[in-house]
Order: C-alpha cells, then sequence, then structure tokens
C-alpha cells in the first residue's frame, strides 16, 4: 500500500474511533485535501456518482462512520478512485 494512501486510510479510522484525534487539525487538513481533489468533483452535488454523496471532512465522523468505512475499503481495495483520476501516490 503506499504511503500516502496508508496515511489517509489510518486518518479516516482514527477520524471515526476517536473524538480526540478527530480534533487534529493536521490530519483533517489533509484528508480534506485529499477528498477534494479526488472524490468531491463526483460524488458531491444533487447528482453524486454511484449515488454516494461524499460526507466532508468537517463533518461528524461518528455520524457517518458508515460511509467513511465503505470510503477506506474503497481506498485499501484500489477500487477508488478509478483509474484515471488523481490517485494517492505510490511509495
Amino acid at each position: 500500500m503506499s504511503r500516502q494512501l496508508t496515511i489517509i486510510t489510518v486518518a479516516l479510522t482514527s477520524l471515526c474511533l476517536s473524538e480526540s484525534v478527530a480534533d487534529d487539525r493536521a490530519d483533517r487538513e489533509q484528508l480534506s485535501s485529499f477528498l477534494k481533489t479526488a472524490c468531491h468533483s463526483c460524488h458531491s452535488g444533487d447528482d453524486p456518482a454511484a449515488q454516494f454523496l461524499m460526507p466532508a471532512a468537517e463533518d461528524d465522523f461518528a455520524v457517518h462512520s458508515a460511509q467513511w468505512e465503505k470510503i477506506v475499503r474503497r481506498l485499501q481495495n484500489g477500487d477508488m478512485p478509478p483509474a484515471g483520476q488523481t490517485r494517492p501516490d505510490s511509495a
């Protein structure tokens, strides 16, 4: 797994599980930047791709934990972002 993908996966998982980590500004900024670059162009607005509306990094992770779990699985499996789109760098 690439270093950047590992960081994103750990950040997402940690943010889902811990309020103290969810308050970590650096993790949120890195996650927010990645989501805006790789996810929001397709998974936001009135007609999100695959009917999957991406929560914002600023949203409450506990409330959206099922969505974040799905996002982590899709990133780990290499399903998302799709080929041809911005993907985490390889290590």
